[in-house]
């Protein structure tokens, strides 16, 4: 049978939360408050079936632009079959003045008591934010509005595991309590621990890195944690960008062009990272950027054997005419800004097109000083 999904948007206000659900408890009834308009069946209807429901929590007095984005999350939702509705702790006296409800056509309802915000709020979760909850009732999770779509997917394909949400969500409880006692080594143990589920998560790697390095004071410890990490799983991209901005702040001294040599060794088939990781690269102060590294993997994106389409082949050479040009190659740029104009279509084509151009009169210039 297919499953389908209920969405509701709660709009509360700042009350304060007594007893929050933890993650894979369960809810045996859905507390509603008053409806405003559109009223629907019971939403007890929600609970017990083959039925995911989701909550939406925003302001109370929404953004209308914030608002109308979430509205266009709901309609690609609407189409698979799923029901919407918002909700709000407050009771305004006259609701059709406030502006963010003028044009919502789903139904809203105001839960005078923030019943339901006091059952989703967790330990740090902060407004905006999103519950799911599953058709037995469990809380399957919370976080992000934004990643709410995809974490739809993986609930529905069974690849998404509320046992371990609870682990990590205690786990980060626990942690927090460490920290703000300032027991930095325990923190650091139960870090170690959460690793043997997730031996390369990079959350974690960061957490303990920083915590080894700032607190502990063993910049050398943190390190062999990054290639632990990396070891365990060298295909995660992040885990090199975290390595490069990990040694400018604690071993500014250390060269970093090995990292750059790895990142342009290992993913030589994904341009599109390394093309990000150039632009962060070109981002960085003027004393920390390595122009050798962005070179490198600009010019390894653009001699990729794997591209998406010609868009991306296009923009790989663009972003190494840009740092050839940067190092002083004008001749070189221009010709890879050709290359990209052939490739691009639209206003991406005639950027190309300008910036060939504009390469080509650097170049003449060049010239005229030597």
């Amino acid at each position: 049978m297919k499953r389908l999904f209920a969405v509701l948007f709660l709009i509360p206000g700042l009350a304060a939360f007594s007893a929050p659900l933890a993650i894979g408890e369960k809810m045996t009834s859905m507390p509603v408050g008053v409806w405003y308009k559109n009223a629907p069946a019971p939403v007890e209807q929600w609970l017990g079936k083959k039925t995911f429901a989701v909550f939406f929590i925003t302001p109370a007095a929404p953004d209308i632009l914030a608002l109308r984005r979430v509205e266009q999350v709901a309609g690609a939702l609407k189409k698979q079959g799923v029901g919407v509705f918002y909700s709000s702790p407050g009771l305004p006296k006259n609701p059709s003045n406030v502006p963010a409800w003028k044009d919502v056509k789903t139904p809203v309802m105001f839960d005078l008591k923030s019943d339901l915000f006091e059952l989703l709020s967790g330990k740090f979760e902060k407004i905006p934010f999103a519950a799911v909850i599953t058709p037995k009732g469990e809380l399957a999770w919370r976080g992000r509005i934004e990643r709410v779509p995809a974490l739809l997917g993986e609930l529905a394909s069974g690849k998404y595991r509320i046992p371990d949400a609870a682990r990590r969500e205690k786990f980060t409880e626990g942690l927090d309590v460490l920290l703000r006692a300032r027991k930095y080594q325990e923190a650091v143990d139960a870090i170690t621990a959460e690793q043997k589920f997730e031996p390369a998560n990079t959350e974690l790697v960061g957490l303990k890195c920083n915590r080894v390095w700032r607190r502990l004071k063993n910049a050398e410890a943190a390190f062999r944690e990054i290639d632990r990490a990396l070891a365990a799983d060298p295909s995660l991209f992040a885990l090199y960008d975290f390595k490069l901005r990990f040694m400018r702040q604690a071993a500014p001294g250390r060269p970093v062009m090995p990292v750059f040599r790895e990142m342009a060794a290992k993913f030589g088939d994904k341009p599109a990272l390394l093309m990000a990781q150039v632009s962060r690269e070109m981002n960085v102060p003027l004393a920390e950027m390595c122009p050798q590294g962005a070179l490198l993997l600009a010019r390894t994106a653009a001699s990729s054997p794997k591209f998406k389409d010609r868009q991306e082949e296009g923009f790989a050479h663009l972003c190494y005419a840009r740092i050839l040009h940067y190092c002083g190659r004008p001749g070189p740029a221009a010709a890879e800004a050709g290359k990209a104009a052939k490739l691009l279509t639209g206003r991406s084509a005639k950027l190309a097109e300008m910036v060939e151009k504009h390469f080509r009169i650097i170049e003449k210039l060049s010239k005229t000083l030597e």
